[in-house]
């Protein structure tokens, strides 16, 4: 049971189907707790069965629909697995996901997945990634505030000397770097061993500045010209040596100096948010001054109808939701009709949900806040790509 990706996310935000089923739900790491959550789960199953009847579903098939999600309900490994909340999407299989975020109890049925109370796991800009370079491994992951995951770096040598034997015979390389502590200058020099092998310390550093090379090649490849922290975490004198080949704009200052080699996941995950604590909120801040230089003018809209037209026609660069608004109502194909309800009917979605997935699907940027750091305080607020006038 993966933890949502940002290519996932997009797989589920691009779905538009009858009858999908979205359910949310908090859950327990520890505790006494534990014990509740499969029985919520089973009545949030038997909700989401009533609601495909009542959107037009035979309740043979709205059973037969969530029937998958049963046997969820008795596996006690599954209940032990989790994090703070559980997100299940069904279309015609269920897509299953823990996030380290207590969700609100959820059931919605509608053409579209219930997915904005993820974006900020996905496309706040608290995400960052981490590469671990060694000697001896080269491990990468993808990280939030909330928690870290493991990614696969097709392309990249597992270690420095399978980099070294791609060249050729395998001289032996290694380098000790003393103290581990952090900051520039820390430790005492680098010493190379190459036993017998006649290379001088310039040939060693050559040898290692190739696998430098190959390692940022792998991971320019995998996550492109994205402007998202990148923190590496290396000895010196690799660190150095990394950095000089780096081609990722995100790395910047972002280091951990030392030997993280044997560090676990949860511990490279602690000290790199101290690195990149202050880039925490800083694309919203930036958007935000963007948004305050327009505001007043046709290329801003603060109604949802406008909203979901201008999303409709990609024309939305940055929407900002308040996380605590609703909007329930029905949106016709092509956004032709737009029905706004006091009160949710049978049949209605959250069009805030609506907009959100169409400014994804349009390449604009999602922004779900507290309330108070959305402008005006409002449910939701759009910055538009070009005027409405235009």
């Amino acid at each position: 049971m993966p933890r949502i990706m940002e290519t996932e996310f997009r797989t589920l935000a691009d779905h538009d189907e009858p009858h999908s089923v979205s359910i949310l739900m908090p859950t327990h790491r520890a505790g006494t707790e534990i014990r509740q959550d499969p029985i919520r789960f089973k009545n949030l199953i038997r909700k989401g069965v009533e609601q495909l009847s009542r959107n037009g579903l035979r309740e043979a098939d709205a059973r037969e629909k969530l029937d998958p999600l049963w046997p969820l309900v008795d596996d006690q490994p599954f209940w032990r697995r989790q994090s703070d909340g559980l997100a299940v999407y069904v279309d015609d299989r269920p897509h299953i996901y823990r996030v380290p975020v207590a969700l609100d109890e959820t059931v919605m049925v509608g053409r579209h997945f219930y997915l904005k109370p993820l974006f900020p796991l996905v496309h706040g800009d608290s995400r960052f990634y981490i590469l671990a370079l060694g000697q001896k491994s080269v491990r990468f992951f993808e990280a939030s505030r909330f928690g870290i995951r493991s990614v696969e770096l097709e392309e990249a040598p597992e270690n420095l000397a399978a980099a070294i034997r791609l060249d050729g015979p395998e001289p032996h390389v290694e380098f000790h770097t003393g103290s581990q502590e952090r900051g520039p200058g820390k430790g005492r020099p680098a010493m190379y061993h190459g036993h017998g092998d006649g290379l001088d310390d310039s040939d060693k550093k050559k040898w290692v500045a190739e696998y430098c090379h190959r390692v940022d090649a792998a991971v320019y490849k995998k996550i492109g010209d994205q402007r998202v922290p990148l923190v590496l975490a290396a000895a010196e004198p690799m660190l150095s040596i990394y950095r000089q080949a780096n081609q990722y704009p995100g790395l910047g200052d972002h280091l951990l100096h030392g030997n993280y080699e044997q560090k676990s996941p949860k511990e490279l995950h602690d000290s790199a948010l101290d690195v990149v604590s202050d880039d925490f909120g800083a694309e919203h801040r930036a958007a935000l001054k963007r948004y305050q230089r327009i505001a007043g003018t046709d290329r801003v809209a603060t109604d949802v109808e406008s909203i979901l037209k201008a999303a409709g026609n990609r024309q939305i660069d940055t929407l900002f939701l308040a996380e605590d608004a609703e909007c329930w109502g029905r949106l016709g194909d092509g956004q032709a009709s737009i029905d706004i309800h006091d009160e949710p009917k049978s049949g209605d979605e959250d069009l805030l949900n609506a907009a959100a997935l169409l400014t994804e699907r349009g390449g604009g940027q999602v922004f779900v806040l507290p309330r108070t750091d959305v402008p005006g305080e409002l449910d939701a607020a759009a910055m538009l790509r070009f005027s409405t006038s235009g």
